[in-house]
């Protein structure tokens, strides 16, 4: 097992936590708990992290995992109704139960759309985020906050819907261009800001 960093998000029995290391996808079955438990595992991502990370799906995961594969596009057009009602389906399609685990790989975007869909299919699956983005790691995938957009504003539909586990994988932010690690350093800063100079 590669060395990694935990963090406990403290939540009662809804409680989780973010593992933070170098590749440590290749092995994720070890940072989810009771993984045999589950009947079914499907793994959402998008064209993006398929094109940029193709040995994280072609190697890495089915070396360790049996999974079926869900890629949708990539960008603000997929927090929609229309993407939502479409991967619900793409899942309920596979004959789901309630020991269904979703995996999702991937940016805020598709965090926030793949959590909705989590916390509606069958009243509740588990799911867990592995965030492909600075910005995504240090911020969207942790808290619980689903959503989509409406015609009326940004997020205005969603849900609380705590994830399993977050696994961090420093690894994958060598793919992302100049413009994606600085918005995650901004996210930074300003938390920074928000919190002490200690931090700051």
């Amino acid at each position: 097992m590669n060395s990694f960093d935990i963090c406990k998000v403290s939540l009662g029995i809804n409680s989780y936590k973010i593992f933070i290391g170098k590749d440590i996808h290749k092995s994720i079955t070890e940072y989810i708990s009771n993984y045999k438990n589950y009947s079914r595992t499907i793994v959402i991502s998008d064209k993006n992290i398929l094109e940029k990370n193709p040995s994280l799906f072609s190697k890495s995961l089915r070396q360790k995992i049996k999974f079926d594969q869900i890629i949708l596009p990539q960008g603000e057009k997929i927090k929609s109704f229309k993407y939502l009602e479409l991967i619900v389906e793409k899942i309920l399609k596979l004959k789901v139960d309630r020991d269904t685990l979703l995996i999702c790989i991937g940016g805020g975007v598709l965090g926030d759309l793949v959590g909705l869909a989590s916390s509606l299919i069958l009243r509740g699956l588990d799911f867990v985020q592995i965030p492909s983005t600075l910005l995504s790691q240090v911020d969207s995938s942790v808290g619980g906050k689903t959503g989509i957009n409406s015609k009326y504003g940004k997020n205005l539909i969603g849900s609380f819907k705590q994830p399993k586990s977050v696994i961090i994988s420093t690894d994958i932010l060598k793919t992302l261009s100049n413009r994606d690690i600085n918005s995650g350093y901004a996210e930074i800063l300003k938390y920074s800001f928000i919190s002490d100079k200690k931090i700051f």
